[in-house]
């Protein structure tokens, strides 16, 4: 099980940075495109 988890973590792990950071900035965009389409 952990060397499947290693795995797929391998796999996924640049994928899970680039979506962490889509998350951070998230805020900010969500807020920049409201405030332009209101």
């Amino acid at each position: 099980m952990e060397n499947f988890l290693g795995k797929e973590w391998a796999f996924l792990g640049p994928f899970f940075s680039i979506f962490m950071k889509l998350v951070v900035n998230g805020g900010k965009l969500h807020d920049l495109f409201f405030s332009q389409t209101n």
